[in-house]
This record gives structure tokens, sequence and C-alpha cells, in this order.
């Protein structure tokens, strides 16, 4: 049996996120349809590092499988990205040591978060920003994105179906920028609640455009309490940029 790691990239407009799901196509549905070709009708069951939600997009995405078929490391990079639909793409196929596990080896994730600001939308950008065209305030944004740096409770930044059995997270780092007509956010953290990152952006943004004019991250994490923080941004505008592995110096 031969552990396997592959990296993979991907428009999430079209899916229903990462894990397979009853009621659309999913990516991993769409990996392992190919998989099981390319490995001579081997069922193989993925597991990635972690789960995206529907329409969201990925940059790289870190999938492990394991495969009795022997196989090419070129072999399996080329195939999936001869059959894998245009929206899905395969960066690296790699052997690995054999139990390797993607999620249990994952060490930190990055997420970017893109915002659209101006009063038109771009037909350009459509399904890949959040296209906000209220003022917004850029200073209030940055006073708070730093309040979210550190281990906190995020109960207030969790969805309401999350069944992780604890809220207790850690930031890395938390920022934002503007480039040209869109504010960009980026957080670094080892693992995120269901809408995490979703919510926090999409408080921040209510904030910096006054819907939250009382309220402070600090404030909601002591609240704990999902009806007090503001909106959850939608799904189209977020990136997994990146997933770095335990003791693996080049992802």
């Amino acid at each position: 049996m031969q552990s396997w790691r592959i990296d993979l990239c991907w428009d999430g407009a079209a899916y229903c996120g990462w894990q397979r799901q009853k009621n659309g196509s999913s990516i991993q549905e769409m990996v392992e349809k190919v998989l099981y070709q390319l490995f001579g009708g081997e069922e193989i069951t993925t597991l990635a590092a972690g789960r995206t939600d529907a329409g969201v997009h990925a940059m790289q995405q870190i999938v492990s499988f394991d495969a009795e078929t022997d196989r090419s490391e070129y072999r399996v990079y080329r195939a999936l990205n001869a059959l894998l639909p245009n929206d899905i793409g395969c960066l690296r196929a790699q052997k690995m040591p054999k139990g390797f596990r993607a999620r249990n080896a994952s060490k930190k994730k990055m997420y970017r978060y893109r915002v659209l600001n101006r009063d038109i939308h771009d037909p350009l950008r459509r399904g890949r920003v959040w296209w906000v065209r209220d003022s917004l305030s850029i200073e209030r944004i940055q006073e708070e994105i730093s309040s979210f740096v550190g281990e906190h409770d995020f109960a207030a930044f969790r969805s309401s179906g999350c069944t992780a059995k604890g809220s207790t997270r850690l930031i890395d780092s938390f920022h934002c920028f503007v480039d040209g007509d869109e504010i960009i956010f980026e957080v670094i953290g080892k693992g995120f609640l269901r809408h995490q990152v979703r919510i926090m952006v999409g408080t921040l943004i209510d904030i910096g455009r006054g819907v939250l004019q009382e309220t402070s991250i600090v404030d909601l994490f002591h609240v704990k309490d999902r009806t007090c923080a503001g909106m959850t941004a939608p799904s189209h505008g977020l990136y997994l940029v990146w997933t770095s592995l335990q003791n693996d110096e080049n992802t």
C-alpha cells in the first residue's frame, strides 16, 4: 500500500465544497472519480488537510490517499491534469511514507478574502470578489483587526451549524490592505471553525461601514453570541492560499 500526497487548486464556483455531498458535485467526488480510473478501478478515498465550503476557491489544498496499484508520480500528476474538469488542477503528486494523512500533518493554513469596494460591480471579477459599494472606514477596520490575533474563544464567529467541540482557536496573523479598488484580508492559523473566516471578514466590513458602531471585537469575544457579530461574508470572495505541513519546509 502506497501513501500519496497531491496538491490541488480549484475554482469553487460550480462545487458544493471539498467534501462529498448528496445535493451537488464536490471537489472530492471529481478527484476520486479520476483516481478510480487512473488506478485501474481501485476504490480510493481521499482526505484533505481541511474542508472548504461551497463556492470557496483554493490556490493550494493538500490531499492524501492510499493506493495498492503502482503508478509513477509523473503519471499521476499528468493524468489528474488531463482528466479532471478544467476548473480543478493538480500542482503536485508525490509518494509519501506509509500512513501519511494530510489532516494530521497540517500545521497552518492561510486564507485570503477579496472585497471589491467601489460604486459599480465588475463583471470580470464576478464570483471572485465580494462587491461592497458602501463607503468603508479602513481606519476602523485596521483598529479592530489586530484584536483577532492570539488565542481566543471564537464562539461569536462560528456558524450555527458548526459541530466543533470547542470554539477556542489561535490566529497567528490577520491583516488587511488596499490594492487598487480591492480590500484584501489575509489570515493565518492552524485551524478554523465553520465559516469563521467569513464571519470575521463580514464583521470587520460591518464595522467599517458603521453598522456595528458601538461594537468591538474584544466585546464579541466576551459575549460569545453569534447574533451580536456581523454578517457572514459570501463564500465566493474566499481563497485557501496555502497549507503547510509539520516538518515540511517546502510547503
